[in-house]
């Protein structure tokens, strides 16, 4: 009996319930603004509307965007990065109105998430829009009475598509059949204009209310140029030339590419004196010219952590002279010439400054002894290691 009892009782309980997969949440977003812009709600709908359902579709583990919105004089901007697989993309943006902005960034975020979404809801908004005008024209031209032409229900004619240089928004127009049988649709006169590397936005409707004046948009390039110059002043430590410790000074120029740069510098060790006794010693010190190549990745928020990885080739000479007490003037210079391998850490709080550290090693191909008589007072060292500070001035 007891047995039938338990039996019954589990039975009823059913089977165990089975936790189902968490669909994937919205792609983390960000969005700073002062009171009186546009908040995160209302972007998130207008990337929605633009792209319907792209933000319930992207996975949060890989798409990342942040948008910060601050006024600058007379004008609103907004800087955003989108990181996800393909990489980061940065943009800077610039309107009139923070509400402008807004719009800009919403077209923006939604063709870099889903380009063809968007070209599949402008395409429709824009045909929609002409078939509505039409419609309404053809009615009034047949009344032969005098109308004003308005805009389709959608509201969708005018709303510019990411990299087109004009729009046409649904005109007025008056007159009797004939005019109207001619159409009333005029154009926006909406174009992109482009100044200090950011995009200018202006207001125009579109399917949702949010419209752009901004050119090229979608195209997803970072901002600033693909090759840019930098000058560099460094100084520290090291151990070399000779096999004791020296100062450090240099400058170098470099071109920087995407992740990569190419340098040509100039190091100075100042004079060092170096004492084997009382009576035996000398003055010691090297310049040396260098060319490197570097791979330079960049990591963190915005990427201004920098890591250059780099190998090169130095040439130069050490130049040793016999101290004062010594009643003769000796002198002697070795050529330098080594292979080099740097690893750095720069900082970009900038565009055009960066600061860091680097550890730097340098094999010389041949050696050399300084002596006196059969007293050797210094060698070229086995392998040589530096330790430099660095400021970097970037252009443009």
């Amino acid at each position: 009996m007891l047995w039938a009892i338990l039996s019954a009782a589990w039975l009823s309980l059913g089977p165990p319930p089975v936790q189902q997969p968490r669909p994937p949440g919205p792609p983390t977003l960000r969005w700073e603004a002062p009171v009186g812009c546009p908040d995160e709600t209302q972007l998130r709908a207008q990337i929605d509307a633009l792209a319907p359902g792209v933000l319930a579709r992207v996975d949060p583990r890989r798409t990342a965007i942040a948008v910060d919105v601050a006024r600058a004089g007379d004008a609103w901007g907004a800087a955003i990065v989108i990181e996800d697989v393909d990489g980061q993309r940065r943009r800077s943006l610039r309107g009139s109105e923070c509400e402008v902005v807004g719009d800009a960034v919403a077209l923006l975020v939604a063709v870099a998430l889903d380009p063809v979404g968007v070209s599949v809801t402008l395409a429709g908004a824009n045909v929609g829009g002409d078939e509505g005008s039409e419609g309404e024209q053809g009615a009034s031209g047949g009344a032969g009475a005098r109308s004003e032409g308005g805009q389709s229900e959608d509201d969708g004619a005018g709303f510019e598509a990411p990299g087109d240089g004009a729009g046409s928004e649904g005109g007025h127009s008056e007159g009797d059949g004939e005019e109207s049988g001619r159409g009333g649709a005029e154009d926006g006169g909406a174009r992109s204009e482009r100044g200090d590397g950011d995009d200018e936005v202006g207001r125009e409707d579109g399917p949702t209310g949010w419209g752009t004046r901004g050119r090229s948009l979608a195209d997803g390039r970072e901002d600033g140029p693909a090759l840019r110059g930098a000058a560099r002043i460094f100084g520290g430590g090291a151990w070399g030339p000779t096999d004791t410790g020296y100062g450090a000074l240099g400058l170098s120029a470099a071109l920087l590419g995407p992740r990569w740069r190419v340098e040509l510098s100039g190091a100075w060790s100042p004079p060092r004196e170096y004492r084997r006794s009382t009576a035996l010693g000398g003055v010691f010190d090297g310049w040396q010219l260098g060319l490197r190549g570097c791979f330079a990745p960049a990591v963190g928020p915005r990427r201004r952590l920098e890591l250059p990885l780099c190998g090169g080739i130095e040439a130069g000479q050490v130049r040793g002279r016999g101290i004062d007490e010594l009643p003769v003037s000796l002198r002697a210079d070795f050529p330098w010439i080594a292979l080099s391998l740097g690893q750095a850490l720069l900082f970009a709080p900038l565009e055009r400054l960066a600061f860091g550290a680097e550890l730097q090693l340098a094999a010389p191909l041949r050696g050399g002894r300084f002596m006196i008589e059969d007293v050797e007072i210094q060698r070229i060292v086995g392998l040589g290691a530096r330790g430099l500070a660095i400021v970097e001035l970037r252009l443009p």
